[in-house]
């Protein structure tokens, strides 16, 4: 009986494997004949296609490459297993399309990735593809490069990050990309380097060219977020860079907590404002936090640091004033289904926001019922501090009330 079942096994089995040995030429050449009709077609009908081409050229690993997309670049990663694969797809009135595919033998599988470019039809030159040993991928028409990826491992482990659906597996990758990306941010020549390409990362770096943040998250299944991302100060010999340790679960009485790299409240930073005063310069941080299924959070934070030798990074500093003037940071908590404004405006040279309040008042010190209200406050850095305004009119953005408002309570900050 047990041999008979064994049979049964491996003739399924063998069965299968004859299956896909079949298949995969077939979804291979299928590819190959959607991209031919893309190249020849009109807009609409590109755009109607193009979704199909990727679908399909996701769901193998390309092989005899010379023979499929005429006009493709094809390229061997060094020290590993990929493939590189680089195209244009054409059109005539709107911008033409750079798709590039990372293709792995070993898992079966395509990873697709597409870019606008600035111009339509065909490039008047060749493309051109630099790939080192450190795998930076870069793409070249002439001398203006279209895509710089300085680690094309990040690349595809942030893709995979995307498909990811198992908590504990996406922490096993965010490692990882922290292990590639901490690499980079000891490499001084990138320290201007905005990393553009490694989407979902966000990255921000000071006006005075000395503090650069890389910040991303995941989501859980029940919708919790949590932060992963480095900090690196552009010390004289190479970047100094710091792990930034997501422990917000620990964190009490957040607002007036100083906090550290390694005890740091996680959110993913937009915005950076230098304010120097004296020998201090304050780096004040913009950022969102998705935190939970029912509320999310934006911050106003303060980075510090001592020049020279150990920098020791504090995140939090008594720099604001009125009614957030014990306040290290500032938090603003609101309802899953707003969107809070919450931005530095260059012109005002002052932090805009959304005022926020609960929809009724019986909801009070409930942020999941927590939105904006049409109003607006703004805070202005004046000798030293962050000077809070109330009832600002950004409809006539170049006048607000010079009277400093205090309103009533603290909508919208928790506790």
């Amino acid at each position: 009986m047990v041999v008979r079942q064994m049979k049964k096994s491996i003739i399924i089995s063998l069965c299968l494997i004859v299956f896909l040995i079949k298949l995969y030429p077939q979804t291979q050449l299928k590819a190959v004949e959607i991209w031919d009709k893309l190249v020849i077609a009109e807009d609409h009908e590109k755009n109607f296609l193009f979704p199909t081409f990727l679908e399909i050229s996701s769901k193998f690993a390309f092989c005899d490459c010379e023979t499929i997309f005429s006009g493709w670049i094809y390229k061997d990663i060094p020290n590993n297993d990929l493939l590189f694969l680089t195209g244009i797809l054409p059109f005539s009135n709107q911008n033409s399309l750079l798709i590039w595919i990372l293709s792995s033998a070993k898992e079966n599988k395509s990873w697709v990735f597409t870019k606008e470019l600035d111009f339509t039809g065909i490039p008047a030159h060749n493309l051109h593809v630099e790939i080192n040993e450190n795998q930076a991928v870069s793409i070249l028409l002439d001398d203006k490069k279209y895509l710089d990826v300085p680690d094309i491992q990040i690349k595809l482990l942030f893709s995979k990050l995307k498909e990811c659906r198992i908590d504990s597996e996406k922490v096993e990758i965010s490692r990882q990309i922290w292990e590639n990306l901490q690499n980079l941010l000891e490499n001084k020549e990138l320290f201007d380097n905005k990393f553009s390409d490694f989407d979902p990362l966000s990255t921000i770096i000071s006006d005075d060219k000395k503090v650069k943040f890389c910040t991303w998250n995941i989501v859980s299944e029940l919708g919790e977020h949590s932060f992963f991302g480095g900090l690196a100060i552009n010390a004289a010999s190479k970047p100094v860079v710091y792990k930034l340790n997501d422990e917000r679960g620990e964190i009490k009485n957040l607002e007036q907590q100083i906090l550290t790299p390694e005890k740091w409240y996680g959110s993913i930073y937009y915005e950076i404002i230098v304010n120097k005063v004296k020998n201090e310069t304050f780096y004040t941080l913009i950022g969102f936090n998705g935190n939970d299924a029912f509320t999310q959070i934006k911050l106003i934070d303060v980075l510090t640091f001592t020049e020279g030798g150990n920098y020791n990074p504090k995140f939090g500093a008594q720099i604001f004033s009125d009614e957030y003037k014990n306040n290290r940071r500032v938090i603003f908590e609101y309802s899953k289904k707003s969107a809070m404004m919450l931005r530095f405006d260059t012109k005002l040279k002052m932090i805009v926001m959304d005022n926020l309040a609960p929809s009724d008042p019986f909801f009070q010190n409930d942020f999941r019922y927590y939105g904006p209200d049409f109003s607006h406050n703004g805070m202005k850095f004046e000798k030293g501090k962050w000077v809070y305004f109330s009832d600002i009119d950004l409809r006539n953005p170049y006048i607000f009330n010079p009277e400093r408002k205090k309103s009533n309570g603290k909508l919208g900050v928790s506790d």
